[in-house]
């Protein structure tokens, strides 16, 4: 984990981006420096199952995934991500993902890009 392909890294990474934060493989790929490696935890994780043992999530990649699942499932997996995202934390999903008419839990911030929903405030008397 933390390898990806040379397709993979030109889409929406910026070539400085690229350079500070990744190494080239022998394969044409990159892999993320051990610098950033060593603050990063990478883990696989079923989206459906509860994330409590996990700690909080700064950051979320759920990449072209939802697309996969129906209604009721995409609502459950976000709402996994949700009750484990940290107050400022960031969830990336993919150009075909979409949390509209699927869950209120998170905002849009930029194409691709969600942050927690902030709650409404209620309204005084």
């Amino acid at each position: 984990m933390g390898e990806f392909s040379a397709f993979e890294v030109k889409r929406g990474l910026s070539e400085a981006r690229l350079a500070r934060h990744c190494e080239p493989r022998g394969d044409g790929g990159w892999r993320v420096k051990p610098s950033l490696r060593a603050m990063t935890l990478f883990r696989m994780h079923n989206l459906l199952e509860s994330a409590a043992h996990l700690g909080r999530f700064d950051i979320v990649f759920c990449r072209n995934v939802l697309i996969y699942f129906d209604a009721p499932t995409k609502t459950r997996a976000l709402d996994v991500i949700a009750r484990q995202m940290a107050p400022d934390g960031a969830l990336f999903l993919g150009a075909a993902d979409s949390v509209a008419g699927i869950s209120d839990k998170f905002q849009n911030v930029d194409r691709g890009l969600f942050k927690l929903a902030q709650p409404a405030l209620k309204k005084s008397a």
